[in-house]
């Protein structure tokens, strides 16, 4: 059979099909009865099954492409005034799914085979400025000294290491070139601030690393390469 989705719902902890769409069904058709079955609470969990062509071996399989449990009907009887407070407390990750969206985790094999994973497009872009980024200060600064001279110095340090990660697609390359994107900023605005030579090169710069700290936050492509994760509304 020519299928495209299959709904499975869990009971006494074994998946069964209930459903199975062709490739004439949209994602949003499964997805609208899949939410049903949830909401009919007859069963522990619903999930998704997409098929796709497996690229070693050529043969059909099937990866979870949305999962979802109903929420707990009961609430604790003896709930602590402390628990209450916890409960009534705004939590952070809530603040951070809505700024970045609801991610979800795939498998490696998964990840290679999204379209956007790889180090293509503006990835790239942020390669190359972490490559030659130390080399435009110092043609910035003419004959530089002092304040100035440290700044390079420590670019040619910070730049090349989260190069090192993207190249290898290493999952700390996001937290680790964050971490020093920042650090180089808070240096630019001191050095900024300080320097008595010409500052074109501190402000260029500046302004270039707060792009590309909002890139490497929120970019899908980043995620997915790095990380193996996407964002659920794009499922």
């Amino acid at each position: 059979m020519d299928d495209r989705y299959r709904i499975q719902a869990k009971t006494d902890g074994a998946w069964k099909t209930q459903m199975v769409f062709s490739s004439r069904d949209s994602y949003g058709d499964a997805r609208s009865e899949t939410e049903k079955l949830v909401a009919s609470g007859r069963f522990e969990a619903v999930r998704i099954l997409e098929a796709y062509t497996d690229r070693k071996s050529g043969e059909k399989a099937y990866r979870i492409a949305f999962k979802l449990a109903p929420p707990p009907t009961e609430k604790p009887l003896n709930e602590t005034a402390s628990e209450k407070r916890t409960r009534s407390k705004p939590e952070v990750s809530r603040l951070k799914k809505s700024l970045t969206g609801e991610w979800v985790q795939l498998s490696e094999t998964q990840a290679k085979q999204h379209p956007l994973y790889g180090v293509e497009g503006w990835l790239v872009l942020v390669g190359l400025n972490l490559f030659f980024t130390p080399f435009s200060l110092f043609i910035h600064f003419n004959e530089p000294v002092g304040l100035d001279l440290i700044v390079i110095v420590f670019f040619i340090v910070v730049c090349w290491l989260p190069l090192a990660l993207l190249l290898t697609k290493s999952r700390y390359f996001q937290s680790v070139t964050m971490t020093l994107f920042l650090l180089m900023l808070l240096l630019l605005i001191v050095g900024f601030y300080y320097s008595e030579t010409f500052q074109y090169g501190y402000v260029s710069e500046a302004g270039k690393l707060a792009l590309f700290i909002g890139y490497v936050a929120l970019s899908e492509r980043v995620n997915v390469t790095m990380k193996h994760r996407v964002r659920r509304r794009s499922l």
